[in-house]
């Protein structure tokens, strides 16, 4: 799971992990994207609250900025934003699937913009 630094985080992620966990899905790790240059207490007690209010690791953190490097220097610098034990395996625990519901009729197939809609994304009541 990415989330963001920051006040708000563990509220959202926490409620993020159990959204997951009631689908019967594990979450392998926290990875926070946007690490500020000069973190705040808010972004340095996220680094220890997040694991223990999530319920799993914190695997790394991506630099605020980061998507503007160019394509090769991403590739270069990404697997020291990971925790060497997850940048050296590279793998994770994979997901059991999950059942998504036929939509009821009349729903709409898409949102209107061009993305799916609700039951597209498993987004369903």
């Amino acid at each position: 799971m990415v989330t963001q630094p920051g006040l708000g985080t563990l509220n959202i992620t926490q409620l993020t992990a159990e959204a997951l966990r009631a689908r019967g899905l594990t979450c392998p790790g926290v990875v926070i994207g946007r690490w500020p240059t000069a973190p705040d207490l808010a972004d340095r007690c996220s680094l220890t609250d997040l694991p223990k209010d999530v319920g799993a690791p914190l695997l790394g953190a991506v630099p605020d900025g980061a998507v503007t490097q160019p394509p090769e220097g991403f590739r270069s610098a990404a697997p020291g934003w990971l925790h060497r034990r997850w940048a050296a395996t590279g793998t994770r625990q994979p997901s059991p699937p999950v059942s998504r519901p036929e939509p009821p009729p009349g729903a709409p197939a898409s949102n209107g913009v061009g993305r799916p809609g609700r039951y597209e994304r498993g987004l369903h009541p």
